[in-house]
């Protein structure tokens, strides 16, 4: 009696504190705070339920499989994913079966939805650009889109990233996971890790037809992001096109389709952390896996494909190559398939800057991305794409699949100007690998 009494008041702690410092270790400047992780803190004790006693080892495979996968691919998304698994795995290995939704909950917090979401935001903003645009034709409006700047008379409308519309969509999702958390409670019934995969590809559906309906309101209104309606708009559309909705579907589908909770199983479970050693040699891998990604030598971007005449490059201290000219700054940087590509979108914001009239243009023939970047007064021109020895491309998923098939070493390619004319003709002269700037 007394080694259990141990076991539960020491050994356990000891192990749970023991995962804790080593993700708060290795993911202090990964995980980022936000509002959506307040959110999730405040709803977590809620959302998150235990079937104690019904103890599962689901999550094993999953934590050995990441853990190695990231000791062979250095990046921090796998080395997250695997704490995120041995932790769930060491949970419900002693305390009992946690529901389907605590996993969705810390993925969706996680730095890994942040990116996905900023990844694909941005064409789905252009998407949403375009639709509005034909949604209002429709209507009988004269109006074109040019990137995601919508024109309409003498009235201009861009469809930026700050918007409150297209910032909700975590939000949103974490509203999802409640409702399921709320009704499986209401009728001790669960759904399954598929079931709740689609629920949250319909609520990211409904974000979408959501955010369409909004734009065109403040379009047909002339409510502006400086107007305290703008954001009134976006919850309301929320709430009536997302969350209302998901209120009846879940709560049919959960009582049509979800499978009944034994509620037999006793309450009162007497603790025991089963192998050990099994969490001692996942812990070992996660660590070795940590040391191996902070160690791994950067990777030189592209200085042997690119090399401007006269011009002095620098190598930072985060790997990116820093090539100033007189009239431009450069940037290079070496992308790798299986990691985030850190586009500008992501470094410039980080710097302070907004994206203004994102949009496609081919140039030289080729498609790339540019945009205008402002801070206060300041104004930059901005162009990218990512490039290899044999292909230039705008599309994430061709060039992820042509380094994974071909081994290319791509690289991500930005130029900055301080006015367009001059990021024409630089972008032009980079496209055709003329490097006399």
């Amino acid at each position: 009696m007394l080694t259990h009494y141990l076991k539960a008041k020491l050994v356990l702690p000891s192990f749970l504190f023991i995962y804790i410092l080593v993700a708060i270790i290795i993911l202090k400047n990964y995980f980022l705070w936000d509002f959506n992780v307040g959110i999730a803190l405040v709803l977590a004790p809620y959302i998150c339920s235990v079937q104690k006693g019904k103890f599962s080892f689901r999550y094993l495979l999953p934590a050995i499989i990441i853990a190695i996968l990231a000791l062979v691919v250095p990046v921090k998304t796998l080395l997250f994913l695997a704490i995120i698994f041995a932790l769930l795995f060491f949970l419900e290995n002693f305390s009992g079966k946690l529901n389907n939704v605590i996993l969705f909950l810390l993925i969706l917090v996680s730095p890994i939805f942040k990116f996905f979401s900023s990844a694909v935001g941005f064409p789905i903003r252009l998407w949403l650009s375009k639709a509005a645009t034909n949604t209002l034709t429709i209507l009988g409006f004269t109006c074109t889109a040019n990137g995601n700047i919508i024109h309409i008379n003498n009235f201009e409308f861009s469809v930026d990233q700050a918007c409150a519309g297209l910032n909700m969509l975590a939000t949103s999702l974490i509203i999802c996971l409640f409702i399921i958390a709320f009704y499986q409670k209401n009728q001790s019934k669960n759904l399954s890790f598929l079931q709740c995969v689609g629920l949250i590809l319909l609520t990211v559906g409904l974000n979408i037809v959501s955010n369409l309906l909004r734009i065109v309101l403040l379009i047909l209104f002339k409510i502006m992001p400086e107007n305290l309606f703008h954001s009134v708009v976006g919850i309301l559309c929320l709430l009536v096109y997302v969350v209302i909705p998901l209120l009846y579907i879940i709560k049919y589908i959960i009582k049509k389709y979800g499978i009944t909770v034994n509620t037999t199983i006793k309450k009162t479970v007497s603790y025991n952390l089963r192998l050990p050693i099994l969490h001692i040699v996942i812990l070992l891998i996660i660590v070795v896996a940590a040391y191996n990604i902070e160690n791994t030598k950067k990777t030189n971007i592209g200085i042997d494909n690119i090399k401007l005449k006269g011009c002095k490059q620098i190598i930072l201290e985060n790997g990116i190559t820093k090539i100033k000219t007189p009239q431009t700054l450069i940037y290079l940087k070496t992308i790798q398939f299986y990691a985030p590509e850190h586009n500008p979108m992501i470094c410039w914001k980080g710097s302070g800057y907004n994206f203004k009239s994102i949009k496609t243009e081919t140039i030289a023939g080729k498609e790339i991305y540019t945009s205008v970047l402002t801070k206060g007064n300041d104004k930059i021109y901005s162009a990218w794409w990512f490039e290899s020895k044999n292909t230039q491309t705008i599309n994430q998923f061709l060039w992820r699949w042509e380094a994974f098939k071909n081994n290319d070493q791509f690289y991500l390619i930005n130029i900055n100007a301080a006015n367009y004319l001059t990021l024409l003709t630089t972008t032009e002269k980079i496209i055709h690998r003329d490097y006399s700037l």
